[in-house]
């Protein structure tokens, strides 16, 4: 029975370990979809330009706090 029980545990740190690398991936994604639109906008657009890192910066500090 501990052999099944240990099997089945491996089995399930498996799984966990195939989450974390599907979830790191699809943050990578977000994360490079975010710096190239925001890459984007502030070539096309020069209001951009100003206080766009500050902005962002004060956004996200919002969302965690």
């Amino acid at each position: 029975m501990p052999d099944l029980i240990k099997v089945q545990f491996n089995e399930v740190l498996t799984q966990i370990q195939h989450v974390y690398q599907q979830l790191n991936s699809t943050l990578i994604k977000i994360y490079w979809n975010v710096g190239k639109y925001i890459s984007e906008q502030v070539k096309k657009n020069a209001n951009w330009r100003k206080g766009v890192v500050t902005e962002l910066a004060n956004f996200f500090y919002r969302l965690l706090v």
